[in-house]
């Protein structure tokens, strides 16, 4: 619900989505939701309507890149690719200082990054001190463009990849 609903999704989408997941809501519990949503988060809602209004020829994440834009792209698209751009600019700067931290655990093999998630390989007895370098990794790659709000990152030891 928070993704759909930051990235313009109304009443009805929340009521199909909802609905995948074996909830039937009804219209008005789709918009108490709704409701609730903007009451708790009125910043995020504001910076939402501002980005589905927007008619912006580009829009630049923190980090600086550009993504251009169309006068027909939706307002979701433009919400999107400031939250998925700014996602993209932490996680390739996270796995930057990882390389260049990378001989403080030389048994560490990076061998799959997919979306917000890291994949590490390395002897057992590293594990747990491997697990807390990358949370502190990510988190350094995040807090160079990410400065007014905590940052947290989760990660866990594990003898296989499903955890």
């Amino acid at each position: 619900m928070n993704f759909g609903t930051l990235f313009g999704q109304g009443r009805q989408g929340l009521i199909e989505q909802a609905s995948q997941f074996g909830l039937i809501l009804s219209d008005e519990q789709a918009k108490e939701f709704l409701d609730r949503f903007a009451k708790a988060w009125p910043q995020l809602v504001d910076w939402r309507r501002r980005q589905m209004r927007s008619n912006k020829s580009e829009i630049t994440t923190l980090s600086g890149r550009r993504r251009v834009m169309t006068r027909d792209d939706s307002g979701t698209k433009r919400a999107n690719t400031s939250v998925q751009g700014l996602a993209a600019d932490v996680f390739k700067r996270g796995m930057g200082i990882l390389w260049e931290e990378r001989r403080k655990f030389p048994s560490a093999v990076l061998v799959l990054a997919v979306h917000d998630e890291l994949v590490v390989e390395c002897d057992r007895e590293d594990g747990p001190a491997v697990a807390a370098w990358i949370s502190e990794v990510m988190r350094k790659g995040a807090e160079e463009y990410v400065r007014r709000v905590p940052v947290r990152v989760d990660a866990k030891a594990a003898d296989t990849w499903a955890g």
